[in-house]
């Protein structure tokens, strides 16, 4: 569930609803950290293996001290900072690389079908139907280069699981939604995305 919020699909999911979105957000935070500190000698390990990245982290949480809005910047460092460096460290020590590339490519293959499914179910929401961008798909997203951002994530993820998959079923599945995050790159119409 954590990895379908970070993929964006939560907010269709919850409805949109602020509260539920919050909430979320939050318990992700909590469980993630909970269960960091139950597995603690792996997240010790984790910590110790990532060195490189905690001085980042560091300046970003310190980047409030020179913001022209020290609250903005905080309100972004307990919502997106905080949480995803907690859900980031549990899901690392958790899990093997091979691991976390599957569960990766489920919660983005269920974003990639829920777009699939609001592009034709639901075309007021999965498509752009007017102004400059009209025709363009946005699928779950509210914008059709968020939608391509994720898309091309999406790319990335299943080539690497059908270059490099054993078993027949999983290769023939990531070669599917490689063409179908290709696709949906290209009706995207995001030139980003298609660089």
């Amino acid at each position: 569930m954590s990895l379908l919020f970070f993929a964006g699909a939560a907010e269709p999911l919850l409805g949109g609803n602020l509260s539920l979105l919050t909430l979320a957000r939050y318990s992700i935070l909590m469980l993630s950290g909970l269960l960091a500190l139950m597995r603690w000698r792996s997240t010790l390990r984790t910590v110790h293996h990532g060195a490189l990245i905690w001085p980042l982290i560091g300046l970003a949480i310190l980047s409030v001290l020179w913001s022209r809005s020290p609250v903005d910047a905080m309100d972004s460092i307990k919502g997106e900072i905080l949480q995803t460096t907690t859900f980031a460290l549990y899901f690392a020590s958790r899990f093997r690389p091979r691991e976390q590339l599957r569960l990766l490519a489920i919660a983005l293959g269920i974003a990639a079908l829920l777009s699939l499914f609001y592009v034709f179910a639901i075309p007021s929401v999965g498509k752009h139907l007017s102004g400059k961008f009209a025709g363009a798909w946005r699928g779950i997203y509210n914008q059709k280069n968020t939608f391509s951002a994720y898309m091309t994530l999406t790319l990335i993820t299943f080539f690497v699981l059908s270059s490099h998959n054993e078993r027949r079923l999983e290769r023939r599945l990531s070669q599917g939604f490689l063409a179908l995050s290709i696709t949906m790159i290209i009706l995207s119409t995001s030139m980003t995305g298609l660089i």
